[in-house]
């Protein structure tokens, strides 16, 4: 939030009444939380976002309906991915518990991995599923918000990751389109193996 403020942005969080409140801050509407909810509101703003920060859940599907370009955080399960090229992803990474090593992306996207859902499924393997720190998410908003703004700035280096990460995220050949975080990939590349 902090990052499209920055850039005089404005941040509006959707979601239900169950979420704790945000603090009063300015630059931002807390409609999770608001008494003027409707449905038709969710879909207008979920529509007329410049871009949707979100986990994976029903409001990616709306966006992504209407051409909303997607900065996908805590992607979970790993290999499930959005399909347009307009998107930017992070993925949960997963560690070994025993001995703190992660996972590389070949072992998180073939079997047995790939098709794990359940924490008791990864408990019994040994392995954590981490979240997205802060650091993460801020500099996927801000590189997605530089795409939006046309300063795009990908060094070959970073290309080279994204392919290399593509190929290997694919097993399957379906064909993965999302761009990852740059600064993602550059900080995690030890899971290209």
């Amino acid at each position: 939030m902090e990052a499209a403020r920055d850039r005089g942005g404005w941040v509006v969080r959707i979601g239900d009444s169950s979420m704790p409140p945000l603090p009063e801050m300015d630059g931002v509407i807390d409609y999770a939380v608001s008494d003027w909810k409707e449905d038709w509101i969710d879909v207008f703003l979920l529509a007329r976002s410049r871009f949707l920060v979100c986990v994976p859940s029903g409001p990616c599907a709306v966006a992504q309906a209407f051409g909303v370009p997607i900065v996908g955080i805590n992607w979970f399960p790993f290999g499930d991915w959005q399909y347009s090229s307009r998107d930017i992803m992070i993925f949960k990474p997963y560690r070994r518990s025993g001995d703190g090593s992660y996972l590389t992306v070949s072992e998180m996207s073939g079997p047995p991995i790939r098709g794990l859902l359940a924490k008791n499924s990864f408990d019994a393997r040994g392995i954590e599923v981490i979240e997205n720190s802060p650091d993460d998410i801020r500099a996927t908003v801000v590189e997605m918000m530089d795409k939006c703004d046309g300063r795009s700035d990908y060094s070959a280096e970073d290309d080279d990751l994204q392919q290399r990460f593509k190929a290997l995220a694919d097993p399957f050949d379906v064909g993965v389109n999302s761009r990852f975080g740059r600064d993602f990939l550059r900080n995690h590349s030890a899971v290209l193996g």
